[in-house]
């Protein structure tokens, strides 16, 4: 079910052109609600239909700057990567266009019978590996990459996966993007910024 008009916070962004993007391309009218801070208009120069930018924070306050953003920037500028901890820590890493594809099958399901879903892979990949995947993906010799260690930080979790079983059964979500690909696609958008 195609929407007719949608509001889309921090569309501006990575995440959020994504879903501007796939909203447009299903012909709906989206408002682009962002404060600009850590996004750019520009990310939204390369979608086609009806696309408004209202300048506004909701929140108020400062935002965080995409700690992966960051990361890759490095890599691709040459500069050594902060690693904090001894890098075994993992997380669940998804690729933008799986969210963005996730929130739309979420807004064309009304009747889903739960509120929350979790969207990820539900693979543990540590940040040792993704800094490997990350290389690989820039065409970089993983071995090559230079790590500083850095203390890691206090109350942070050491394992973190998702359990996305019922966001594959209830919103019917494709296969995700796989790891390198992700990064792949993810350097590209950061090289053309």
């Amino acid at each position: 079910m195609a929407v007719g008009r949608a509001v889309v916070t921090g569309g501006a962004g990575f995440v959020g052109s994504s879903v501007v993007e796939a909203l447009t391309g299903r012909g709906t009218s989206v408002l682009v609600v962002d404060d600009l801070s850590t996004s750019a208009a520009s990310n939204l120069d390369r979608l086609t239909g009806t696309v408004e930018l209202l300048k506004h924070d909701i929140r108020d306050a400062g935002p965080l700057r995409a700690a992966f953003t960051a990361f890759c920037e490095r890599l691709l500028t040459g500069r050594p990567l902060i690693v904090f901890g001894d890098g075994t820590q993992t997380r669940d890493f998804v690729h933008v266009g799986d969210v963005a594809a996730a929130n739309l099958a979420a807004a064309d399901s009304p009747d889903l019978p739960h509120r929350v879903y979790n969207v990820g892979t539900g693979t543990e990949v540590s940040i040792r590996e993704l800094l490997r995947a990350t290389a690989t993906a820039a065409s970089a010799d993983p071995d090559a990459v230079v790590a500083v260690p850095a203390p890691r930080r206090p109350g942070e979790v050491h394992r973190s996966c998702l359990d996305v079983r019922r966001s594959v059964a209830e919103l019917g979500l494709a296969r995700p993007v796989p790891l390198v690909e992700g990064l792949r696609r993810t350097l590209g958008w950061i090289r053309s910024r």
